[in-house]
């Protein structure tokens, strides 16, 4: 097990909801050395303040492109390119991403 502590892993998640934190932080204690880089953090849950690595790398963004009269409609998110160069900086061995999207093929 600890080759695998070692192991640097970035998770991906543009929009990092309070709901995220139990997991992750479980998950940590696994892999110390894992962070997550996020646009839009709603800051730590109750117990969790010192349990996560979150690197906040620019705004997240949505775009508005249509109202739909049922359901959603339409929209655009867009999300800080920065995440390249804190991703070049940490050097992750693994990256987990939460959608796919700019990040993920970014991070491709």
């Amino acid at each position: 097990m600890a080759q695998d502590s070692a192991l640097r892993i970035a998770w991906l998640l543009p929009v990092a909801w309070f709901y995220w934190q139990p997991a992750i932080a479980e998950f940590t204690k696994l892999f110390p050395q894992t962070k997550v880089f996020t646009a839009l953090w709603p800051g730590f849950a109750k117990g969790f303040e010192d349990a996560l690595d979150v690197e906040v790398v620019g705004r997240w963004k949505v775009m508005r492109l249509t109202d739909g009269l049922e359901g959603y409609g339409s929209s655009l998110t867009l999300v800080p390119l920065g995440v390249v160069r804190s991703l070049l900086q940490f050097r992750p061995q693994l990256i987990f991403s939460n959608s796919f999207g700019i990040w993920t093929i970014l991070a491709l």
